[in-house]
């Protein structure tokens, strides 16, 4: 299944597409996620503003517009119901070249308390992961473009260099698990101490 997380219609069809082929929705995890060129604020193009805002920020809101509901429908406040948002470490501290993305993991993190607070007494667990810098093509993409200025990389590096992707997966899956069943409306820093200066 796959769907433009930028276009509502397209997340309700592949929330109802799970829930004919799996039964029901339990659990899900929004992670899709895009950047734009290092550029002052000033810079930016409208057109990437808007691109980056409507799927880091819109794509994260239309899929739990859909995927609450689904989760909701079994009723059973016991049953271990959980979503997981894919923000970044930019999204609880501004950053130079970066206004875009910055602004839209703001937005994820904000979204995810707010839902979190939301739909707590109907036993849904909303929590958000928050990754430093992790060795993927977006990350290469990212050191490419800023050439030999690494100062223009917005999320710095942390002592240990960056992170792993499976580093990210074994905190979402942290979360989605019963282990995390007193854990909610968190947003987990996944960042190899980056923040912590």
């Amino acid at each position: 299944m796959a769907a433009d997380v930028r276009a509502d219609d397209q997340m309700r069809q592949l929330v109802a597409s799970c829930l004919q082929s799996l039964g029901g929705l339990d659990m899900a995890v929004n992670c899709a996620g895009i950047s734009h060129p290092p550029q002052r604020l000033a810079d930016i193009d409208p057109d990437h503003w808007r691109n980056v805002m409507a799927t880091n920020a819109d794509g994260i809101f239309y899929a739990m517009r859909h995927e609450i509901p689904a989760m909701l429908e079994n009723g059973d406040p016991d049953r271990n119901r959980a979503i997981v948002n894919i923000a970044s470490i930019l999204g609880t501290r501004g950053a130079p070249w970066i206004a875009a993305y910055g602004a839209s993991k703001h937005a994820v993190v904000g979204l995810t308390q707010s839902a979190a607070r939301d739909y707590a007494t109907f036993g849904l667990r909303i929590n958000a992961v928050s990754p430093g810098p992790v060795d993927t093509p977006m990350l290469a993409r990212a050191l490419r473009d800023i050439g030999s200025d690494t100062s223009k990389y917005a999320g710095g590096f942390p002592p240990a260099g960056p992170g792993k992707p499976h580093d990210v997966a074994a905190a979402v899956l942290f979360l989605l698990s019963l282990e995390a069943a007193y854990i909610n409306g968190t947003n987990l820093h996944v960042d190899g101490a980056t923040t912590a200066i």
